[in-house]
């Protein structure tokens, strides 16, 4: 909380009861939110908020040591007041401010709109929910986050409806967000994400890498000496099987060789060919792979602290 900049600015009343009029002639009054019960007015960028302190304060313990301080004696009545109530200037942008209070007054539906919350809202529960304490917003945008992008394969195969918008370039906003507010469960599913959906040149060494590694890891067994199985009823056939998914697959591109990592076996159609023998090892040795590739991406890209 001491790194926190709240300051209270002395302002100069002219005797209209508006003295933002006369310190700078561009703020504005926030048309959604200049409560007439409101006791605490927030200022970020040019856009002034007119709010109530219980409101802020219920959630948020740096509003609430705040207001539990004494008033300095310079915010006596008729001094630095904008129609009888103090200013607190933020050093956050107005969008963010106004997303918070959307959050705070509006209760939006966090729990049952799919696809449609924006990432913009995302980033105020995160960003101010971390510097003011809103524990409550802090904790709902982690856990929007870990449900679009889950940090188990499990709940990745189980392939959620999205709660997060789907805007363009997203997906950069959620890794840059991940970064900023040192989210790293979030990373290896989101960069999986960006390598499906973009080829853009700035990502092409870490596609190329996570497309060795599923070379290595997810598709070997394809090379096994354990196949065909022993026990395997159409040896001929199912060699056949193997060697034209090795000429197939190693020439497919980075798009099509991740889709393997995405996709469990029952998609990913590999047992075509296969006896049941075969297939079943197949089976087990693909997503024993993609196991191992997915609980080791935060180390095989140096996500991990």
């Amino acid at each position: 909380m001491s790194g926190t900049n709240l300051t209270k600015r002395k302002r100069t009343d002219s005797g209209d009861g508006d003295a933002s009029k006369d310190d700078n002639p561009t703020v504005t009054r926030s048309a959604e939110y200049w409560l007439e019960d409101g006791n605490i007015i927030l200022q970020a960028e040019n856009t002034q908020y007119r709010v109530h302190r219980s409101i802020l304060s219920r959630q948020s313990t740096v509003f609430a040591d705040m207001f539990s301080l004494p008033q300095p004696p310079e915010f006596g009545p008729g001094e630095s007041l904008v129609d009888g109530c103090p200013v607190v200037h933020l050093q956050d942008s107005a969008e963010d401010v106004g997303n918070l209070l959307d959050l705070l007054y509006e209760s939006i539906s966090l729990q049952t709109i799919e696809g449609h919350i924006s990432i913009s809202v995302i980033r105020t529960m995160l960003r101010l929910g971390r510097k003011y304490d809103f524990k409550k917003l802090w904790d709902r945008g982690v856990s929007l986050l870990e449900h679009d992008y889950p940090y188990t394969l499990q709940k990745w195969d189980e392939k959620p409806k999205p709660l997060i918008s789907d805007e363009p370039g997203v997906i950069f906003d959620v890794i840059a967000i991940a970064h900023e507010n040192d989210i790293k469960s979030i990373l290896p599913p989101a960069y999986l994400t960006m390598f499906l959906r973009n080829s853009l040149p700035d990502i092409r060494d870490g596609r190329e890498r996570l497309q060795r590694l599923v070379k290595a890891i997810i598709l070997d067994w394809l090379r096994d000496d354990e196949l065909p199985r022993a026990d395997c009823d159409s040896f001929d056939k199912c060699s056949a099987a193997l060697m034209g998914k090795i000429k197939y697959l190693y020439g497919q591109d980075a798009c099509k060789l991740l889709e393997y990592f995405a996709y469990r076996w029952d998609k990913a159609e590999l047992g075509a060919g296969m006896c049941e023998e075969c297939e079943i090892y197949g089976n087990a040795e693909y997503e024993e792979g993609r196991r191992i590739l997915w609980y080791n991406c935060p180390q095989y890209f140096e996500l991990d602290s």
